[in-house]
Parts: C-alpha cells; sequence; structure tokens
C-alpha cells in the first residue's frame, strides 16, 4: 500500500511517532513517503537543547532519504506558533497519489489543505492528535479557534475520515471538548517504543554503571529537555527531603538545557545532597545504557515519550498521573504534575523497595511487548 504521512516537522534523530510508524509500515511492506517541512521543529531555546543532536533548523527544501525513508521537504512561506504554509503542498501529494494519508495533528495549516482537497483524491484519510489536556492552548482567542474548528473542520473529517487516533485518554477529551468529535469516533493507538533500540541487558546496566562510577546507588535518571516546563529541579527538591538511613542514591541528568532555566537548574545541582550529574544531550541510541543502568525513571511535569523507552528497558517510572496508560501493568507510579510531597512518595516507595523496583522492571518489559511496540502500533494504524 502507498502510504504518506503528513506532518508539520519531521526529525527522526529525536525518535519521534512519524518516524517510527513510517518505518515499521515500510517493513511491513508498505511504500511510505513523508511529507513535512524545510526545516525542524523549533524547539525552545533550540541552539542549547536539540542543536547538537539535530545540527542547524533549517535544513532547506528537496527529496531525502532520512534513515532509509523518503522525505520531501517543501519550502516554507509561513511558520507561526509551531505550524507552516508549504508551498506546493497539493501539487505534491497529488502527485505521489497514495492510497492512505495519515495527517499528523488537527490544527494545522495542512489539515485544512487536505480536507479542500480530498475530493480529488482516492485516499483513505487517517487524522492524528497528540494534544493533551495539559497543553491545549488558552489563549483569549483560543475559544474562537477550536470553535471555528468544530463548526468547519469537524463535521467533514467525521465524514470523510476511516480514524480519528488520539495517543491517550487525556487526547480523547481534548477531541471531544475542545474539537467537538463524538466518543466513539475517537481511536486510541498510543504512542511506542523501539525494541531494537530500547531493551533490558544486564551486561550493559553493570557496564554502564560501572562508567558513571554507580555501585551500589540507587540510580534515579531524568532524560529530556531541561526547561521551566519539565520541573526537572522537584527531583533534587524530593531527594533533599526523604529520610534516608541505609540506603544510597545517586541522580542524573541528560538532555540540553534552556537558557532561561539554566540558573535554577544549576541552582539544584549544587544543593543537592546526592551525587548529582548533568550528561548533556545524548542522541536516542545512546539512552538504551542510561535506562539499563537506572533503578528509577522520573519526569515530575508534561508529557513524554521517554517514559516507555525507559520501560521497554525494564526501568520503572514515575511519571504525570494523566499518563496512566504508561504504567498501568504495575510498572510505575503516577502523581499529581508538579506536586512535590507526591513525587517524594512515589520516590521514596521504589528507593527503599528493591523488590519492587524489581517487580515493575519484569512488568515493564511485559507492558511494551505486548501493547507498546511500534511494530503493534504500526498494524493498528493500517487496519484500514
Amino acid at each position: 500500500m502507498k502510504i504518506v504521512h503528513i506532518c508539520n516537522y519531521f526529525q527522526p534523530k529525536l525518535g519521534y511517532q512519524e518516524f517510527f510508524l513510517a518505518r515499521e509500515q515500510q517493513r511491513m511492506g508498505h511504500d511510505v513517503d513523508i511529507i513535512t517541512s524545510d526545516r525542524y521543529m523549533p524547539f525552545p531555546d533550540y541552539n542549547h537543547t536539540v542543536k547538537a543532536i539535530l545540527g542547524d533548523r533549517i535544513v532547506g527544501p528537496g527529496f531525502f532519504i532520512e534513515f532509509g525513508i523518503k522525505v520531501h521537504r517543501l519550502p516554507t512561506i509561513l511558520e507561526y506558533a509551531n505550524r507552516v504554509w508549504l508551498i506546493g503542498f497539493e501539487k505534491e501529494l497529488l502527485k505521489l497519489n497514495p492510497e492512505l494519508i495519515i495527517c499528523h495533528n488537527l490544527l494545522h495549516f495542512m489539515s485544512v489543505r487536505l480536507l479542500l482537497m480530498h475530493h480529488r483524491l482516492k485516499s483513505k484519510l487517517i487524522f492524528d492528535d497528540h494534544t493533551t489536556q495539559n497543553v491545549v492552548r488558552q489563549g483569549y482567542l483560543s475559544p474562537l479557534v477550536y470553535g471555528l474548528f468544530r463548526f468547519f473542520c469537524t463535521p467533514a473529517i467525521s465524514r470523510i475520515a476511516i480514524k480519528v487516533v488520539g495517543i491517550s485518554d487525556s487526547c480523547r477529551h481534548v477531541l471531544t471538548h475542545n474539537f467537538g468529535f463524538k466518543p466513539q469516533q475517537i481511536e486510541i493507538i498510543p504512542l511506542g517504543s523501539d525494541p531494537e533500540l530500547f531493551y533490558p541487558n544486564e551486561a550493559l546496566r553493570q557496564q554502564t554503571r560501572k562508567k558513571l562510577g554507580v555501585s551500589h546507588e540507587v540510580l534515579v535518571l531524568y532524560t529530556g529537555k531541561i526547561s521551566e516546563y519539565k520541573q526537572c529541579h522537584l527531583i533534587i527538591d524530593a531527594l533533599n527531603e526523604l529520610p534516608f538511613t541505609t540506603e544510597k542514591v545517586a541522580v542524573f541528568f541528560a538532555g540540553g538545557i534552556t537558557d532561561k532555566y539554566r540558573s535554577t537548574f544549576e541552582d539544584a545541582l549544587t544543593r543537592s545532597k546526592h551525587p548529582a550529574r548533568w550528561v548533556g544531550s545524548l542522541q536516542v541510541n545512546d539512552l538504551t545504557a542510561y535506562y539499563n543502568a537506572a533503578d528509577i525513571a522520573v519526569w515530575p511535569a508534561d508529557t513524554t515519550i521517554s517514559t516507555l523507552d525507559a520501560s521497554a528497558c525494564g526501568c520503572p517510572i514515575i511519571c504525570v498521573d494523566y499518563l496512566s496508560e504508561r504504567y498501568k501493568n504495575n510498572n510505575g507510579i503516577g502523581i499529581k504534575e508538579n506536586n512535590l510531597d507526591a513525587l517524594k512518595e512515589a520516590l521514596y516507595r521504589l528507593i527503599i523497595s528493591p523488590d519492587l523496583r524489581a517487580k515493575m522492571r519484569i512488568n515493564a518489559v511485559e507492558l511494551i511487548e505486548k501493547e507498546y511496540s511500534w511494530a503493534v502500533i504500526a498494524a493498528r494504524f493500517t487496519e484500514v
């Protein structure tokens, strides 16, 4: 089957959904293309967070083979609020003439342009959105924007799409309450992890712990962008307030730091009562060693696909409770976002109980293998 993915930005080095879905569908024997912009996403403080991995943000237009996937990068004439207007979008899509189109995210220019031209295509359409309740736009124009979308776009999508996909129950809430879809129209297909990249490996665990200078300590790990939205300093604050007697703890942070958050984060490192280290930005395939080495992986705020990658390596997780599907197999603990007391309690439970961590390690790998591998998820997208 000829499949085209449509997305504002495509950066396979960071391992997002669009890349893994396309790769798995290609492995299933499908002919897959990506239509996207000539640039990477404008991550906050790009130069200090992801430039070391991605390079310059502007890639340039053209046809590329990126990690084995055909990528059509079109010129961008307008970029606003992480949304792009691409020159030649309709022409490129008609030329590719796919049997299936997967449009990633609803509230952007290309989803509307796709609706306006769908009568010129014979393609089946899937619309996929990742908006969770914590990131719904709250500006004074937001009710108007969502209202216009509900009036003009939601009825059209409901009529012509074979699937409207959300990644979680929180997404389902947004798709019903903000976008106006009926709950029964929405299919939940979660994000996933790549078992070829992320897997449990005891030898790698011991090797990495030795390299990091960690022996018997309980290793607490955070990965991802280090910014005010992620509230990484709460991990150190929580650990500082725990009443340990015999347990030794070390905490590591991997990711780029935004300038705005740098002083807050560095102050937290210096006041930590436990060994604390920032190891810089890591590429996706380097993270496997750290997840294996860690005893607990923690994200006190916001959403991240890293919870799944850590679980694939058998690492117990602590994450926000609106991602309950991520720890539903008793492989982690959910906490209220930015809640220091809840974070302290979760960390304490895991740090003092090696037996609980051991059970969670087994449960984590089981959950990923059964429900969250990209191969399983890609197959669900192509059930048309």
